[in-house]
């Protein structure tokens, strides 16, 4: 397994706590480009809306739309509220990926790896971001 790392990554958190025993936290991730052509070739998307099926056969590679050769910036943003109910007890909530970004808004994770300019078989080595979108949850906090 190889990867293509991203030439910059920025992260930024702001927390706020209040004396009432609230406490509120939000954090972003801007991730920029990989190089992707550079570690997994040259690639191809697959024509139209496919079944799982149609990515096993390398006829359904569309040789005239390539994979991306870098990924483009994207961002994630996470946030979390903590209410302490009383001493040693909290209920919180929050969400990841709240933009709800996905890969797959831009190019599907699946490609047709180039062997000699032909098609090869569906792989999934070529994924750059959030493939799982937006997520929420919440739940209490015992300390003892």
């Amino acid at each position: 397994m190889v990867s293509a790392p991203p030439v910059d990554v920025i992260d930024l958190s702001a927390d706020l706590v209040l004396d009432f025993g609230l406490t509120a936290s939000v954090a972003a991730t801007f991730t920029g480009p990989m190089d992707l052509r550079s570690v997994y070739g040259l690639a191809y998307n697959g024509h139209g809306n496919m079944t799982l099926t149609d990515w096993l056969d390398p006829a359904n590679a569309d040789l005239d739309s390539p994979k991306l050769q870098t990924s483009p910036w994207y961002a994630t943003v996470d946030a979390r509220v903590e209410q302490e109910v009383s001493e040693g007890f909290s209920v919180y909530v929050g969400g990841k990926n709240l933009l709800d970004y996905h890969q797959s808004d831009v190019e599907g994770p699946l490609m047709f790896p180039d062997e000699d300019g032909a098609a090869g078989p569906a792989d999934v080595v070529y994924m750059w971001g959030p493939n799982r979108g937006r997520f929420l949850y919440g739940g209490v906090k015992v300390q003892l």
